[in-house]
């Protein structure tokens, strides 16, 4: 068997904007991401601030204290770090990324590598760039965090004796159910397979893969203003099918 795991995942933003998810370290392989958190309908939001860094925007620090609360509450995934990406990586912000996740080693969690300054102006697109409610910091960190959760976990195989590639991690299987349920909701809804990325939004249509599909759709189902019905039907199906709490982030705050 050889193995062909991609090394990272980039995402083209707005003017030049860079944003992603760098596969860096590899979680221990006996680690199960998520497959104890939030079973129970309802759940109290528990408070795990990662470390932050200096020099980071007031917005950028409730954002992320935000998201990682939500993350490690629900799927077990704890950001325990944000790091000035301007100090720490600036062949980055030279590359014009905003943004990225890198796994923890050995942990089931992650590092966040943002850019300091505030960042609204990063998400200054043209309309339905990304969804009504995601385009803006604490979105961006739930797209990324997907990554993480779910595309750096996964690891790709090619056999080379027939040339096929099986996918594992990441929790695959409850992945590919979703992504099949929304894709019938959507024909059934009227949407056709080829105007399905540009349904979810500009970026994922721009992006054209099934990443970038799923990091949008998570975010929306967590933070949209409005999600189209495929993406309500993707997120209840995933969760359902990973055993845990479906309730959307933005349900969770309005109530807690």
């Amino acid at each position: 068997m050889v193995d062909s795991t991609d090394d990272f995942l980039e995402h083209y933003g707005v003017k030049g904007m860079h944003w992603g998810v760098r596969n860096e370290y590899q979680p221990h392989p006996r680690r199960r991401h998520g497959s104890q958190s939030g079973r129970q309908n309802g759940f109290r939001l528990q408070t795990i601030h990662p470390t932050m860094a200096d020099g980071l925007d007031p917005t950028t620090v409730s954002a992320a204290n935000q998201v990682a609360d939500l993350m490690s509450t629900r799927y077990g995934f704890r950001i325990n770090e944000v790091k000035n990406l301007n100090a720490d990586r600036p062949d980055e912000v030279a590359r014009g990324t905003a943004a990225f996740v890198a796994n923890t080693p050995g942990k089931s969690g992650g590092i966040i590598y943002i850019k300091t300054g505030n960042l609204n102006k990063e998400f200054d697109g043209p309309p339905g760039w990304m969804a009504p409610g995601t385009m803006n910091t604490r979105g961006l960190l739930t797209h990324e965090s997907a990554h993480a959760l779910f595309h750096a976990q996964s690891k790709r195989k090619t056999s080379f004796w027939t040339g096929q590639t099986t996918v594992t991690g990441g929790f695959q299987a409850a992945r590919d159910k979703a992504f099949s349920a929304a894709g019938e909701q959507a024909q059934k809804d009227g949407i056709s397979p080829y105007q399905f990325l540009s349904h979810i939004s500009k970026y994922a249509e721009y992006s054209g893969n099934r990443e970038e599909a799923e990091a949008e759709m998570f975010a929306q189902y967590h933070w949209g203003t409005n999600p189209p019905n495929f993406i309500k039907v993707w997120g209840q199906t995933l969760h359902q099918e990973m055993g845990i709490d479906p309730t959307p982030f933005k349900e969770v705050v309005k109530n807690g």
